[in-house]
This record gives C-alpha cells, structure tokens and sequence, in this order.
C-alpha cells in the first residue's frame, strides 16, 4: 500500500504538452519504468542529464524532475493489478476480491455466466490475455481461458487444467442465444477473426467447448 505503481503527468520540458511517466518501488525508491531512449524521445531536455546509459540505470524520479515539479503533477496511484470482482454485501455495501490464482496467469477481458456443464447450476466462463505490450515488458499470454464457480460467496477455479482452449490475443467473448434454443460462444480477438464455439454435451469431460470456426 505504501509502493503503489504510479503515473505522474506533467510538463516536464515545458512545451505546453503534459509528459506521463509511470514508475514503479525497488526497495523504497521509486524507478521511472520507460528506458532511458524512450524517456529521451518523450523530453528531449533531458539528454544533457543523461548522456549515457549508465547514468540513467539508477535514475529515480528525484533525478529525473525536481520535488516542485512532481508536487505539482497529477499523480495516479494503482494498488491492486489482480483480476477481482465486486461483492454485493446484502446490498449495503460492496467488497472486492481476488479472482483464484489460476485467474491471475493473464489478463483476463471477457466473461460469460451460464449452465455450460448441464448440472443445472451456472459457471462462469473467463478469458482474455493481451499481446501489444512494448517488447521490454513481452506480452501477456499464458491464459487458455478458465472455468469459475460461484457458491456462497466464494469464486473457485474448476480443476488445475483448464477445459478450454481459447487461445489468442482475446478481448471479449459473449454467449449467443438463438431461437431454436442453442447457445454459442462468440469470441473476438485482436487484429484477427472471431471465433463461433459451441457447448459440448453434458458428461464430455476433455473438453468444455468445441471450436465451430
């Protein structure tokens, strides 16, 4: 709580145009996060400061603007980065929590609520990851979608395998109802073609959806 990752904003090299930063506790001293040519190209005022990279390796914020500059910033603090939902507390109140570890391997962007196994109570179908992060900070995709169950309060992942696999850089995904009475799973991705799924047949184990195209 006390080492939040942070963004500061401001004009730093007083072009008239606002300079985000965001930086990020080491041991109690807060690491701007961009490289030092990225921060160069950002505000150019800074290249007589840091002429080689050696000097810009320990850099802090401190080097980087003076106390007044960042005391005058706009400054966004974020203290959880975990996948959590909200509960509902008899409708007084509202308390967030943590998604199960196995939620937490990447993003996650979508979700779907329904009866997908057939036994008459809903599951919670969650997918996501994300690709176009900047090469230092690779992209996240270790998700293949998880399965979620909800029961007095508390959300479990179901099993330690995923019964999924919907792969890709996901965005959203979102449960289809047809006048027959079917159900599919569509499931958009980034800078590629969506996905139409249908919902495997009560007792199928393997695999919970099956890929249509």
């Amino acid at each position: 709580a006390d080492e939040p990752v942070q963004l500061f904003a401001w004009d730093l090299n007083s072009d008239g145009v606002l300079d985000p930063v965001i930086n990020y506790f080491i041991q109690g001293k807060s690491y701007p996060m961009p490289s030092r040519d990225e921060l160069l190209d950002q505000v150019s005022t800074l290249k007589k400061k840091f002429i080689k990279y050696e000097d810009y390796a320990a850099a802090t914020m401190e080097d980087i603007a003076t106390p007044e500059q960042l005391h005058q910033a706009y400054k966004f603090n974020a203290y959880r980065l975990e996948s959590s939902w909200l509960e509902n507390v008899e409708g007084k109140q509202f308390k967030l929590r943590a998604l199960p570890e196995l939620a937490q391997l990447s993003a996650i962007n979508g979700f779907v609520y329904d009866d997908f196994t057939g036994d008459g109570a809903k599951e919670i179908i969650a997918a996501g990851n994300f690709y176009p992060f900047k090469p230092q900070l690779g992209r996240s995709d270790a998700s293949y979608g998880i399965v979620l169950t909800y029961d007095k309060g508390i959300i479990s992942a179901d099993g330690v395998h995923s019964r999924l696999w919907l792969e890709g850089d996901i965005r959203d995904i979102k449960l289809v109802h047809f006048n027959s009475g079917i159900k599919r799973i569509l499931v958009s991705r980034n800078n590629d073609r969506a996905s139409v799924y249908s919902i495997a047949q009560p007792g199928v184990r393997e695999s919970l959806l099956v890929r249509n195209r």
